[in-house]
């Protein structure tokens, strides 16, 4: 996702002109505040940003099998995993991009949801280790992440030649524990219900999950946007049926197949429909200002004029129904 720059501040110093930078003896320091310090729910944020990279994967390559996820059960040593089929990353990928924060590769377009070059790092905020799979050009290249130094390391487990069919991918692993179980599901069925059902496949836990209270079934839909008539997808249901929206009184909209919770207290007109729990709408990517945690939007001129507009043709279509 490309994310708004700000315009550079001309001066008229004559002085001298050094630039801020970072300080390479400090980096455990900030990596330590990048991966444990920014969420306030640390289960969700593992399984939002591990399953939203892979729904980026299967845009980026048009792939129409779903991403498989593994909620933590008896069944599976109580780990959460994800697994995407798309192109997998090279050995050497893996080790000088996948790893380094701030690296990202979305910040050109508006196709893919990451851009901040955080999430791939997130299982640290949850566990100590994790791992990842990389299928990648019939060969499969397995890693331990741990917290062996002060920023983490990468361990090579091993590299192989796949035997019989071709597969490809990314597939992480996190450690959750028999004792945190429950409370991990919990936390990312909240953003799981969000998610269209034709693109998540829950291989393990499914028996956890009650997929008829899932917002965007369509049977919970009391009436809904027509794709002829209006530019913003969105729709209203019953607000019990909109958890966000019920826990925090206000609208739902939904960027990168992320859900966010609308504050209309920040928008001063055109916020009407932007109070109503029972709402849930879609927004483009990159038309809205979020905070690098993902947890909440940025109330910048940008957001506000795309909610208000957003606002208006809800209005508009809603007339002409």
């Amino acid at each position: 996702m490309q994310i708004d720059k700000r315009k550079s501040v001309l001066t008229n110093a004559s002085g001298r002109t050094i630039s801020f930078d970072l300080d390479i003896l400090s980096a455990g320091h900030l990596t330590s505040i990048l991966r444990d310090q920014i969420y306030s729910k640390k289960e969700l944020a593992v399984g939002r940003e591990y399953i939203t990279n892979a729904l980026d994967e299967h845009v980026k390559f048009a792939i129409e099998r779903p991403v498989e996820i593994e909620l933590p059960t008896v069944h599976n040593d109580y780990v959460f995993r994800v697994r995407d089929h798309a192109m997998g990353l090279s050995a050497e990928d893996v080790e000088n991009v996948y790893i380094k924060y701030g690296a990202s590769t979305k910040r050109d377009n508006n196709t893919q949801a990451g851009s901040f070059g955080i999430g791939a790092k997130v299982g640290f905020a949850w566990a100590d280790t994790f791992y990842i799979k990389s299928y990648h050009q019939g060969q499969c290249h397995e890693y331990m992440a741990a917290l062996s130094n002060d920023t983490g390391q990468l361990h090579h487990i091993s590299s192989s030649q796949q035997q019989g069919s071709q597969q490809s991918g990314m597939e992480i692993t996190v450690p959750v524990g028999e004792s945190n179980a429950i409370q991990f599901i919990s936390e990312v069925n909240q953003y799981l219900t969000y998610l269209p059902l034709d693109q998540i496949q829950v291989t393990k836990g499914q028996d956890l999950l009650h997929e008829e209270h899932w917002p965007v079934r369509e049977a919970n839909f009391k009436f809904q946007s027509n794709d002829e008539e209006s530019i913003y997808p969105w729709v209203f249901l019953d607000k019990n049926n909109n958890p966000i929206g019920k826990l925090y009184n206000n609208a739902v909209v939904i960027m990168g197949n992320v859900p966010y919770a609308v504050d209309a207290s920040m928008i001063k007109d055109n916020n009407r429909h932007m109070h109503n729990s029972g709402l849930i709408f879609y927004a483009p990517l990159g038309s809205l200002d979020i905070a690098a945690n993902r947890e909440q939007l940025q109330y910048t001129d940008r957001t506000i004029m795309t909610l208000q507009e957003i606002n208006k043709d809800i209005d508009r279509t809603i007339v002409i129904r």
